[in-house]
């Protein structure tokens, strides 16, 4: 065996030549390496770690951290080794390999995530996964902890007990490649992050970080949980039955299978009895296809409402507790009766009664209907088993293109119909209501032409007598003309807000508008042409109303105003106008000014005035009678604008006075 022995070393140096061999043993004789420590502990990627022990210089030495591979660098001894610390990988511990086998090292290697300096960690550890752990942090330091993952595995991350509150801590988990997985900013500390982060796709050492953003020293509690697969919580039928499921493991989440056998049927489920963990809205769930489609979803205890099932086969209620909280709550789901077919709907106002009594179902009217048609539609007499708002109704196309969006008892006002062909006018009662409710369909009458108005305030009635019709007024504009409108002697069956107004751009952009008896102050108009001043009735309600239109001169300059505490008296005499007065001041100046005798058209509330500034920003405003005190807070030429409210006209008069 000596001879042996002594032929394979000679071999050896026959083949590589004696002085390019650099370890002492064959592979035949190599011992595995033993690491007794490394330095630094703590590091960052491309740092020099230098590590300690015996048999380190055996033939194909190579170096792994958290099974990442390193490059060696210089010539290893037999007791010293070094290497630089490679990118991708989150620390954890040192393994060598060789010939005669491997070591690892009996602590971990600590890397510093991606934006933190090595100098700023102050504290590492291994920590153990769902244990309670107290992490003690430095003023403007962070802290690391890590643990042992494998590939699919999930964690939850729970956080308690910040000292001190406030905007203190941040958390950040990163996979065993550096790849952030979840970061809690101080606002999501402070609420108890309890995140359930993505699947880890490398197996390995994970890192948790933990930084302290305050001025003082703290601590807070971090518990690390390792979530099982979704649980399988068994089947559910699709007869009403309810099912209560429970979910113990923190981040967990479960699911329900239930199968269909025909295509396009609907489901509903209504959850109840959710733990008082959950609260409102603690647990999210939904229906999912097979290929993890979601076909809609709702939180806590909820009703979903006439899913459609696309396709003959299984499918999951999937339960998904916010955050890492646990408990239970029941289910119920049902198949739902097809849509009722409720008849025909006639284009001519007649009232239809119809009714739905089956929970959870659905119904429809059918409409003939003409491409360019404007129709109205109207809802009344809804039962109070469905609530004022709780059924939901609307038009919709012969394809299924949906046109207008209504609740309750309500009216749908101006619907063109795009195609020649028949409408549906689809009801849908929330949750598990039924009940009774009538519907009339309107043809909607072109709008009314009332003729020229003219633009100098005289008044011009306006009667609008047909149910749903609207109507307007035109006129020829100017650009940069100033329009200002006033209606006054609504009908009563309009009151404060039944009649919308506004005016219009041959285009049919609007311009501005009120409601009722309203007043549009001066509007510029934008070019040359005709305009229109739009009449409509809210819904199908009809009376009268009159208006008046003026053609608005530009703001008028009032003179000059002296800060000696002379009295100068202003008029506006025509309806719309606003004038102004100039006055001298300076940064820093305080200017009392006082209005008086304000003409009673103003009243005490009726004429407003405003200083601006010589940059025309406004400093103050005041009303009638008023005096003002102010700072000036610039040098120069000051405009007190006179802005008499709607059509108001008069005199008012003013004395300035510098102290």
């Amino acid at each position: 065996m000596q001879g042996t022995s002594s032929i394979v070393r000679v071999s050896a140096a026959l083949v590589l030549g004696a002085a390019s061999v650099p370890f002492l043993a064959s592979p035949a004789l190599a011992a595995a390496p033993v690491v007794t420590s490394f330095t630094p502990a703590i590091a960052a990627v491309d740092d020099t770690i230098t590590v300690t022990g015996s048999g380190l210089n055996q033939l194909s030495p190579a170096v792994k951290v958290n099974g990442v591979t390193a490059t060696i660098t210089g010539t290893p001894t037999a007791t010293s080794l070094t290497f630089k610390v490679p990118p991708d990988t989150s620390g954890g511990k040192i393994v060598l390999t060789n010939a005669g086998g491997s070591g690892t090292s009996a602590t971990d290697l600590f890397v510093a995530p991606p934006f933190t300096a090595t100098a700023d960690i102050t504290g590492t550890a291994r920590t153990t996964v769902s244990t309670k752990n107290t992490v003690s942090v430095g003023a403007g330091k962070k802290v690391l902890r890590v643990w042992d993952a494998a590939v699919g595995d999930r964690v939850a991350v729970v956080v308690e007990n910040p000292t001190p509150g406030g905007c203190s801590f941040e958390v950040s988990v990163y996979d065993a490649s550096m790849i952030n997985l979840g970061t809690a900013d101080c606002r999501r500390v402070n609420m108890g992050w309890q995140e359930t982060l993505v699947a880890t796709t490398v197996a390995g050492t994970q890192t948790l970080q933990v930084s302290n953003l305050s001025a003082s020293a703290g601590s807070l509690d971090v518990t690390i949980y390792k979530i099982p697969a979704d649980a399988n919580l068994g089947t559910i039928t699709t007869d009403g039955t309810p099912k209560t499921v429970s979910i113990s493991n923190p981040g967990q989440n479960g699911y329900l299978t239930f199968t269909t056998t025909a295509i396009n049927q609907k489901v509903s489920v209504k959850t109840t009895d959710a733990s008082a963990v959950f609260g409102c809205c603690g647990i999210k769930w939904g229906i999912y296809q097979a290929d993890g489609t979601k076909l809609g979803s709702s939180v806590g205890n909820a009703y979903l409402d006439g899913v459609l099932l696309p396709a003959i086969g299984t499918y999951q209620l999937r339960f998904d507790p916010v955050e890492a909280k646990t408990g239970s709550i029941t289910a119920a789901a049902s198949i739902i009766a097809a849509d009722a077919n409720l008849g025909a709907l006639t284009l001519d106002g007649v009232t239809k009664t119809v009714s739905i009594s089956t929970a959870g179902q659905n119904g429809y009217l059918t409409l003939p209907g003409t491409a360019g048609q404007k129709i109205a539609l109207r809802t009344s007499d809804v039962s109070s088993t469905l609530g004022s708002r709780d059924l939901k109704w609307g038009l919709f196309t012969p394809t299924g293109t949906r046109l207008s969006t209504s609740a309750g008892a309500a009216y749908a006002d101006n619907i063109t119909l795009p195609v020649t062909g028949t409408y549906q006018v689809r009801f849908d009662p929330v949750g598990t209501r039924t009940g009774s409710f009538t519907v009339a369909a309107f043809p909607v009458i072109a709008d009314l032409d009332l003729g020229t108005l003219t633009l100098d305030g005289v008044t011009r009635p306006a009667a609008l007598s047909t149910a749903g019709q609207n109507a307007f007024f035109s006129f020829a504009g100017t650009a940069g003309q100033r329009i200002a409108v006033q209606t006054t002697g609504a009908s009563a069956s309009f009151g404060c807000c039944k009649l919308s107004w506004g005016l219009f751009t041959a285009g049919g952009t609007r311009l501005g508008g009120a409601t009722g008896n309203g007043y549009l102050n001066p509007v510029s108009l934008p070019s040359n042409g005709t305009y229109q001043l739009r009449l409509d009735p809210v819904e199908n309600v009809t009376g009268s109303v009159t208006v008046a239109a003026w053609d608005v001169p530009a703001d008028v300059n009032l003179g000059g105003l002296t800060t000696d505490g002379t009295s100068k008296t202003v008029s506006i005499t025509n309806s719309g106008q606003n004038g102004y007065l100039t006055l001298s001041g300076t940064s820093g100046q305080k200017l009392t000014i006082k209005g008086s005798r304000a003409s009673s058209a103003f009243g005490c509330c009726y004429v407003a005035w405003t200083l601006k500034r010589p940059d025309g920003s406004a400093q103050k405003r005041w009303t009638s009678n008023a005096t003002g005190k102010v700072t000036l807070t610039a040098t120069g030429t000051y405009r007190l604008y006179v802005d008499p409210i709607a059509n108001r006209v008069g005199s008012i008069t003013f004395a300035a006075t510098v102290s």
